[in-house]
């Protein structure tokens, strides 16, 4: 809406919901103090409304204050989003948000060392290997960037290497992989943060409902939060029950459970 005042000079009023950067800022100070898992889900919200850089276009002469201001917030919003789903091991989710943020903020050491170490963690040593020569390209070309830089690259490539060729040897960890959103379901989720305090006593959990309901996406997005409560492992078992072969049976599912267990974790 376009109002004019008594000096005739007009102005573009809007609600702050119809503003992208209010509701970026409003979807930040909401995750502030959340869990992890609800955390991630309103800094996604966020970082999806940062469309472009800060007030592009403009003189820097004149809203230069502003645009450092504004970048500040978009480039600490990516980061905490990075990390959170790294440290829940969401490594797909984590490098893309990462890379995203490498393209809005281009020439952040920070963020493009963050995106490295990323891959390597995941193993992706020709990812690495490509984006260091892509970084090279725009600088002049080969040997462009500061030694420091090359051997960085160099380090993590070589843990790449080695992460992807060791096998996974840990406890039993049997998640399938969590949904990138779920949305409306916080209160069921603080439900079950209740229910499995160590304080409430409570053992085992059902999720009831009809069929296609979401009654897994919910069990196993919060069961990917919460596996700090199960430091010895974490298993799971499709039960099948709107199977058209019909139910698991449940001597079949503990056989298959225990040996599991067993060749994982050893008969000790």
């Amino acid at each position: 809406m376009v109002k004019k005042n008594e000096r005739s000079v007009l102005r573009l009023t809007l609600a702050c919901e119809q503003v992208d950067l209010w509701r970026f800022r409003d979807k930040v100070v909401q995750a502030k103090g959340m869990p992890a898992h609800r955390k991630v889900h309103l800094l996604h919200e966020a970082v999806e409304l940062w469309a472009g850089p800060a007030l592009v276009g403009l003189d820097p002469r004149w809203v230069g204050p502003e645009m450092a201001r504004l970048r500040a917030e978009g480039r600490a919003a990516f980061l905490e989003l990075a990390r959170l789903c790294a440290e829940q091991e969401d490594l797909d989710q984590a490098i893309e948000h990462t890379a995203r943020a490498d393209l809005l903020f281009p020439d952040d050491h920070e963020i493009w060392s963050g995106l490295w170490r990323l891959l390597s963690r995941d193993g992706r040593s020709q990812a690495i290997i490509d984006d260091l020569h892509r970084r090279e390209d725009v600088a002049g070309g080969a040997g462009s960037l500061p030694a420091a830089v090359r051997a960085e690259a160099k380090s993590l490539v070589a843990e790449a290497r080695l992460k992807s060729k060791t096998q996974h040897v840990g406890l039993p960890y049997q998640l399938p992989p969590a949904a990138a959103n779920l949305h409306g379901r916080d209160a069921d989720l603080a439900v079950l943060d209740r229910l499995t305090d160590p304080a409430s006593g409570v053992r085992a959990i059902t999720i009831c409902g009809l069929g296609g309901l979401g009654k897994t996406a919910l069990a196993v997005n919060w069961a990917h939060a919460a596996t700090g409560h199960f430091l010895d492992a974490v298993l799971f078992a499709d039960l099948r029950g709107f199977s058209a072969v019909g139910s698991a049976e449940s001597a079949d599912v503990l056989r298959k459970q225990t040996a599991i267990t067993v060749s994982e974790y050893g008969e000790g």
